[in-house]
């Protein structure tokens, strides 16, 4: 569209000869769409290359059917869509050039076409929505790594043995996965991080300042070793104890939310207070520290923890080797001793929730991908218009060179208005990709802040890779001799 201008003395010599209005039109829309049939058949052969890579880094089965109509129907559709989109302009402007005034050379002027700002403005502003949006996600990933869980997820995996393994081999096999080396600590559990098996209520008894109502608590049937190996923090009271023989029965640990739900002020003030009703009550005898057991998209909830001899559904293990292959190696011996006929099955805790955010990871790298295919489409198209604004402004820098202008003053001449560009393309293209992210960040309890450092980097990255785009034409038009562009005025 920038160099269409370049053919002008073609169309009036072909208009002095005798060509009509629509034959320049036709000539110049099926130009067009030939070179959109050239680029529909090179993104066929593109899609058919990458999207094995693509299946695989998303995890799909999408393939690209040859023999469907309608692919090729679409693909017609979109060459009899975008072929004309792209010639009509060229074509429209160029076939009202009058033949006598354009043999003479007077069809240029200094002024950029208000069509070629649009486009401009708008592949930048798709560009810095992409950008924006990336940073915005990759941010949140880098808070999800970084926030702390409330527990150590690291060195720790979990053995699953489900129902497979009876109640009576429980404690003894938790005891042979102790004694493995490398292994120093070893708990059983109904509950662990990420997989909750159990939800139950309660209601208030001889506890002030409750009115009796049910509330609702996300329980983990644990044993007397969990909170030590989970390395859960004690925020008042004391851990269970299997040698208390009241403490399988009637005793019970709750989380900090928990108490706040409840009403109770501080943990220690909860230390002591009752759950339940009757001889069913069940007795708070230590308070410990908010931890994630589910992701963060979901708050923290009222966790209940209990004392369960029966508990065997898993099995974290906490190890310090570094040989992790011969541990695995040991512990599934020990598996097959006591479950033989089940496949060992374990996993490591932080591989567990890294995993809960394998679809946003995903997201952020897909949203690069797009948001760097966008940018160099927008910097060839801002490559190719700062050749066409430098060509048509050759003899104004001509003449502003010979009058003393700097190489800097001319820099910034022909810079201002793309630059200029560039910032209404922020502006454009930043508050609808903040509404989005927004959104997407609602979705998470826990979330990074969305803040203007945001559009101050997204605006920068455009404006840089921009300055790199503009960079040859710009510096070559400063560093040309002004003799060569007026020799002939």
């Amino acid at each position: 569209t920038a160099l269409a201008s370049q053919r002008a003395r073609e169309v009036g010599v072909r208009k002095t000869v005798g060509a009509g209005k629509q034959q320049l039109v036709r000539q110049f829309v099926g130009e067009a769409v030939l070179l959109t049939a050239i680029a529909a058949a090179l993104a066929v052969l593109l899609t058919y290359s990458i999207l094995p890579v693509f299946n695989g880094f998303t995890g799909r089965a999408l393939t690209l059917d040859a023999n469907s109509p309608v692919l090729w129907l679409g693909i017609l559709i979109a060459i009899g869509m975008v072929g004309p989109a792209a010639g009509l302009y060229p074509a429209y402007v160029l076939s009202r050039f009058r033949p006598a005034l354009v043999l003479k050379g007077q069809t240029r002027g200094s002024a950029m076409p208000a069509l070629l700002k649009v486009l401009t403005v708008a592949q930048f502003a798709i560009s810095i929505g992409l950008i924006l949006s990336t940073v915005v996600i990759e941010r949140q990933m880098a808070y999800v790594q970084d926030t702390r869980l409330g527990f150590n997820q690291e060195q720790l995996l979990v053995v699953r043995t489900r129902s497979a393994l009876p109640e009576s081999q429980a404690e003894t096999f938790a005891a042979s996965l102790s004694s493995l080396p490398g292994i120093v600590g070893v708990a059983r559990a109904d509950g662990i991080p990420g997989e909750l098996t159990g939800i139950s209520v309660y209601r208030g008894s001889e506890v002030e300042d409750f009115d009796g109502e049910w509330a609702q608590f996300d329980v983990f049937q644990i044993d007397e070793h969990y909170a030590d190996v989970l390395d859960i923090e004690l925020s008042a009271g004391r851990l269970l104890d299997a040698g208390r023989g009241t403490d399988e029965a009637s005793a019970v640990l709750i989380n900090e939310s928990a108490v706040a739900s409840l009403g109770w002020g501080d943990p220690e003030a909860a230390i002591g207070k009752r759950l339940g009703e009757g001889d069913d009550a069940e007795t708070v005898v230590g308070v410990i520290r908010d931890f994630h057991y589910q992701d963060m998209r979901t708050e923290i909830g009222s966790a209940l923890l209990s004392l369960s001899g029966s508990a065997r559904r898993y099995y974290p293990v906490r190890f310090t080797t570094t040989d992790v292959p011969a541990l695995l190696t040991a512990l599934e011996r020990t598996w097959d001793e006591f479950i033989p006929d089940q496949p060992f099955d374990y996993s490591f805790l932080s591989d567990d929730f890294a995993a809960m955010y394998r679809e946003e990871q995903r997201l952020g790298s897909l949203f690069a991908a797009f948001a760097g295919l966008a940018i160099c489409i927008a910097c060839l198209g801002l490559f190719g218009l700062t050749a066409f604004s430098v060509q048509r402004r050759t003899k104004e820098i001509g003449i502003r060179k010979v009058l003393g202008a700097s190489a800097n003053s001319l820099m910034l001449l022909l810079s201002k208005d793309l630059v200029r560009m560039l910032v209404i393309a922020l502006l454009v293209g930043g508050p609808p990709a903040y509404i989005a992210m927004r959104k997407w960040l609602s979705q998470y309890a826990y979330h990074t802040e969305l803040g203007w450092d945001v559009f101050a980097l997204a605006g920068c990255a455009a404006l840089l890779v921009a300055a790199v785009a503009m960079s040859y034409h710009v510096l070559r038009a400063t560093r040309a001799n002004p003799v060569k562009s007026l020799r002939y005025e």
